[in-house]
């Protein structure tokens, strides 16, 4: 999910076209993975000319009204900011929690008032270890 280049690279101009071609970039500067994932699944890209593409926009016109979902993005916060619990050690083992109780409530196996019960107390858990 995540390359990067570290200080103390030798070459940092093969490295940096390395890292481009990782995420997706090809020699005449398009973002293909990007681009690929945007239009096969909807995903918001980092990469501006990405969002402003026409590629972009015919492929999630397939979905949702593009103009409005282009609007509400560009007044999205980061989800570290909104949520900077995301930084704790005991984060990842209570979203894996989470995303059990939450597939459990929405699958009709048990009610929302269980899933939040549940929820809260795999939060007790995961902050013991």
């Amino acid at each position: 999910m995540l390359y990067m280049m570290v200080s103390t690279t030798k070459n940092k101009e093969w490295a940096w076209k390395l890292l481009q071609a990782l995420g997706g970039r090809t020699k005449d500067g398009e973002y293909t993975q990007a681009n690929r994932l945007a239009t096969d699944a909807m995903l918001g890209s980092g990469y501006q000319s990405v969002m402003d593409s026409d590629l972009l926009k015919k492929g999630w016109a397939k979905w949702a009204d593009v103009p409005t979902v282009l609007g509400l993005w560009s007044k999205a916060a980061n989800f570290a900011d909104v949520v900077p619990a995301v930084y704790q050690p005991w984060y990842p083992r209570w979203s894996d929690a989470m995303n059990v109780e939450l597939t459990a409530c929405l699958s009709g196996k048990i009610t929302p008032d269980q899933a939040c019960d549940n929820m809260v107390a795999a939060v007790a858990k995961a902050k013991r270890g």
